[in-house]
């Protein structure tokens, strides 16, 4: 349990390393929020939050040869990877509450409401393009290398993060155009999916990584 929670605080003092570029994103992500008129920019404020936490701290470990260090640490390889899963989750749900935080204040001040953009629709849309990051991005990155596997994994972060406006707007409709199910009950289900995918995601990615090439 040491061991794991030190692997997790190690991946947020990559977070640290990445200052003033972090500074420069976070600030970004609130401005993005704040200015748009209809609250419909706040997944993607989230994920530019997301891409900081997740996106950066990978390319910033690559370039630290940290692979070499996990190797020479007492720690097994495929408890590394767990750290890394359980850092992506940790990092949705910090996303989730950075912009229902930003939605309390535009709320407040009257620039968004429940009715425009339910709440629940901004959570799921976070929520999808986090299990997109945590399940398809990351292992990739760990798997094949970050330089190796740098234009896909550029083009799977930007383009959840660029259909975010879109997806925010869409959900809301699902449940009367799709099936008739509730938003709360819609993020329920994303939840177990992206459970179930994470575990699946795990077993494949921490497999595959015990048996990669050092570089």
């Amino acid at each position: 349990m040491d061991n794991m929670i030190n692997l997790i605080k190690l991946h947020y003092t990559s977070v640290l390393a990445l200052k003033k570029s972090g500074a420069v994103m976070i600030l970004l992500a609130v401005f993005i929020t704040v200015t748009n008129n209809d609250g419909s920019m706040l997944p993607f404020g989230a994920a530019l939050l997301l891409m900081l936490l997740n996106y950066s701290t990978l390319a910033y470990e690559n370039k630290s040869k940290v692979n070499y260090l996990v190797y020479s640490l007492p720690v097994e390889p495929k408890k590394y990877i767990l750290s890394k899963y359980i850092y992506g989750v940790i990092n949705i749900f910090i996303s989730v509450l950075f912009a229902d935080f930003i939605f309390i204040i535009l709320k407040a001040f009257n620039m968004v409401t429940s009715e425009t953009i339910p709440l629940e629709a901004v959570n799921l849309s976070i929520y999808i393009i986090g299990i997109v990051v945590v399940v398809i991005v990351s292992p990739i990155a760990l798997v094949f290398g970050f330089n190796k596997a740098r234009l896909i994994l550029v083009f799977l972060f930007v383009l959840p993060v660029c259909f975010s406006k879109t997806i925010v707007k869409i959900i809301p409709q699902a449940p009367n155009s799709i099936i008739n199910i509730s938003l709360h009950s819609m993020q329920v289900s994303v939840l177990i999916i992206g459970i179930l995918l994470t575990v699946i995601s795990y077993i494949i990615c921490s497999n595959l990584y015990s048996k990669r090439d050092i570089d």
